[in-house]
């Protein structure tokens, strides 16, 4: 959008394959997603599992 990055070819853009060229342009880029994906994982897997351990502790309410 700022026009500092060559855009990919107008095939890869209509494929919606633009990621893939970058990737191949500047891989080492790839590194800042991997971590930010693998960080965002483990927070959402943190919090379920913490959710989920704190609703088998609550009491079941069971109908009279």
């Amino acid at each position: 959008m700022s026009g500092q990055v060559k855009r990919s070819p107008l095939a890869l853009r209509k494929a919606h394959l633009e990621w893939a060229y970058r990737l191949l342009i500047h891989p080492r880029r790839m590194d800042k997603a991997k971590n930010s994906f693998v960080f965002t994982t483990l927070i959402l897997y943190n919090k379920l599992t913490s959710f989920l351990s704190l609703n088998k502790n609550r009491p079941s309410h069971s109908p009279d």
